[in-house]
C-alpha cells in the first residue's frame, strides 16, 4: 500500500526527497507518537495542526486499528537504508520485537540492501 501516492508520483519523477503531502506535511510525523506541532507547512518535516490531521494518516490509523498487523515494512524516499522505531532522536529504541526487528534487519541486509540498518534515529554504516 502506498500511503502518499500524489507525493510518490513526484519522487518517481526526481523529486528524490520528497516528504510532505501535497498539504506539506510529513506524514510519519503526523501520528500521535512524539507529535510536535512547532513548524510550518514550509519545512520540510512540518508534523500538520495536530496528529491525523491528514487523510492518508486517518486511513492508514484506520487500516492498522482493522488488520493488527505484527509487522509492516515502510518504504521512503530520498536515502538507502533499512530502518526500525524510532527516528524522531538517537536516545529511544523500539522495545517491542527489537531483538527480531534488529535480526530480520541484518538478514536482508547481508543479502539485498548491505546499507546502513538500525533504529532509524542512530543506524550505523554496515
Amino acid at each position: 500500500m502506498n500511503g502518499n501516492p500524489r507525493s510518490r508520483r513526484k519522487v518517481e519523477q526526481g523529486d528524490w526527497c520528497l516528504r510532505a503531502n501535497p498539504n506539506g506535511v510529513d506524514l510519519n510525523r503526523n501520528w500521535d507518537i512524539a507529535w510536535s506541532g512547532s513548524g510550518s507547512s514550509s519545512q520540510q518535516t512540518y508534523a500538520g495542526s495536530k496528529p491525523f490531521s491528514e487523510p492518508e494518516t486517518q486511513i492508514m490509523k484506520n487500516l492498522l486499528m482493522e488488520f493488527m498487523p505484527t509487522t509492516f515494512l515502510c518504504v521512503h524516499s530520498g536515502t538507502l537504508g533499512m530502518y526500525m522505531p524510532w527516528a524522531y532522536d538517537s536516545k529511544h529504541l523500539a522495545h517491542r520485537n527489537q531483538q527480531e526487528m534488529m535480526n530480520l534487519l541484518k538478514e536482508i541486509d547481508s543479502v539485498h540492501c548491505h546499507c546502513p540498518w538500525g533504529a532509524a534515529g542512530r543506524s550505523e554504516e554496515r
